[in-house]
């Protein structure tokens, strides 16, 4: 089989230390396996990434990931020489996420970029945003989504092909007047008020935007604070002037995604422990069992609340209780 250089172990060592020629390599593999089906081989790379035999670019996963094994780098790999090289109990998985922070982005905490030592290491956020079109009346509507895109506070991209969105396009006519099933029935002209255009217009009213789905970075210290904070705030809202507040670990999970929590102590509270569960706060105290009208989860020890407005409410009944 004939190797291009995306393909060439010699041509992929020349990019690393580099991540823009990095970056490029694996989208070349992308294109390569996933548009014009080639065969490729398979590497491991700097310890760190997995390019397979499809075309992915696949990020290390597992406990071992965190910091790039040190046998590995600086190397590119097949699986037999890997396995060659590590301990007993290493492992070779991988996460279906962005392998790498993009080149070019800047943590959305701390404004400062990653190096190509700790590009692997980042915390990531998806969301969904949309930017106003007023700042780009009367450009071709392609260059003022390419500009959008160039961004260097996370990943932009378009969210669908209708790219102008304003309330004056809504037509919630019927878009089959002549319906005979009842999914044509439900369906109607625009309704979402989106629109293509290939060029936005000069006079915009002002409510008109443009989606984009957005991949934000952080660096894991950085996130770390930011989830410290927004916990202790949380924690701190809902209780009563003089508390005082001390951080202790996480007691549902270890992960470095999961907020510490705080024990709360006042003269007029019994001791307290509140923190974050998946989806719910915890609040741990003696004698929860007598919440047993609350409306979520709780038993003896512990009450579970879905908002910060609810953990005031929990706290508040402790005060009268105590």
């Amino acid at each position: 089989m004939s190797r291009q250089a995306y393909d060439d172990p010699t041509a992929i060592t020349a990019t690393l230390g580099n991540m823009r020629a990095f970056d490029a390599l694996v989208r070349a593999r992308g294109e390569a396996g996933y548009r014009r089906q080639e065969p490729l081989h398979e590497y491991i790379v700097d310890g760190r990434w997995l390019l397979d035999a499809c075309g992915n670019g696949l990020a290390r996963s597992g406990e071992d990931s965190e910091v790039p094994l040190h046998r590995s780098r600086g190397s590119v790999l097949t699986r037999k020489e890997f396995w060659a090289q590590q301990a007993e109990g290493a492992s070779l998985t991988t996460r279906a996420v962005t392998p790498y922070v993009p080149p070019g982005s800047c943590c959305t905490c701390c404004g400062l970029s990653w190096t190509w030592d700790t590009v692997h290491d980042f915390e990531m956020e998806h969301t969904y945003r949309d930017v106003p079109a007023t700042l780009f009346a009367g450009w071709p509507t392609e260059y003022a989504l390419r500009h959008v895109e160039s961004r260097t506070d996370g990943r932009w991209r378009r969210s669908r092909e209708h790219t102008l969105r304003a309330d004056r396009y809504i037509d919630l006519a019927p878009l089959y007047p002549d319906a005979t099933t009842d999914w044509q029935r439900g369906q109607v002209r625009n309704e979402r008020g989106t629109v293509g255009l290939d060029r936005l217009p000069e006079t915009l009213v002002g409510d008109e935007t443009m989606s984009f789905t957005v991949w934000t970075f952080r660096h894991v210290p950085c996130f770390r604070f930011e989830l410290t904070q927004a916990a202790y705030r949380a924690v701190r809202n809902a209780c009563p002037h003089g508390a005082r507040l001390t951080e202790v670990p996480n007691q549902y999970s270890s992960h470095r995604s999961a907020a510490p929590w705080f024990e709360v102590a006042h003269s007029k509270l019994p001791p307290l422990t509140i923190g974050r569960r998946k989806r719910v706060w915890t609040i741990n105290y003696p004698g929860a069992d007598r919440f047993l009208e609350w409306p979520h989860t709780h038993g003896e020890g512990y009450v579970h609340v879905y908002t910060e407005a609810e953990m005031r409410t929990v706290v508040r009944q402790l005060m009268v209780a105590s």
